[in-house]
C-alpha cells in the first residue's frame, strides 16, 4: 500500500493471505466444508461484484482495487465462526464482525494454501 491507496502488490498480498487463512479451515485432503465453500465462493462473488460497481462508478483504479479487497474480506470472520461452532448465526454463536479486527496471519496458515480450488460456478 501506498499513499493510503492500494496497489496491485498490495492487492496481491492480500490475496495471498487470503488463500493462507482459507487454507487453516482445509482438511487432509484440502477440501472445505461445504458451507465454508459456500462463503469462500460468496466472497470471491462480493469482491468481483465490488469491484465492477466501482468501476461502473468511475471509481479511480486504487480505489476499485480496495473495494475488490473489502468485498473478499467482509466476512472473515464467519469461517473461525463457523468451525468454531458449526453455525453462521451470530445470535447463536459470536459476533462474526468482531473478529475482522483480530485475525492475523499464522504460521500454519501455509501448510494448505494452494490445496483445493473453490468450485464456485
Amino acid at each position: 500500500m501506498s499513499g493510503g491507496s492500494m496497489t496491485n502488490e498490495g492487492q496481491d498480498t492480500l490475496r495471498r493471505w487470503f488463500e493462507r487463512y482459507i487454507g487453516l479451515f482445509r482438511d487432509r485432503e484440502g477440501f472445505l466444508h461445504p458451507m465454508l465453500e459456500l462463503k469462500l465462493c460468496h466472497s470471491l462473488r462480493v469482491a468481483k461484484n465490488a469491484g465492477f460497481i466501482a468501476a461502473a462508478l468511475n471509481f479511480p483504479e486504487a480505489e476499485k482495487l480496495l473495494a475488490e479487497d473489502l468485498g473478499l474480506v467482509h466476512d472473515v470472520g464467519h469461517f473461525t465462526q463457523f468451525a468454531q461452532y458449526g453455525s453462521f448465526r451470530d445470535a447463536d454463536t459470536m459476533d462474526a464482525s468482531s473478529w475482522r479486527t483480530t485475525i492475523s496471519t499464522r504460521p500454519e496458515a501455509t501448510s494448505k494454501a494452494a490445496a483445493g480450488q473453490p468450485s464456485c460456478s
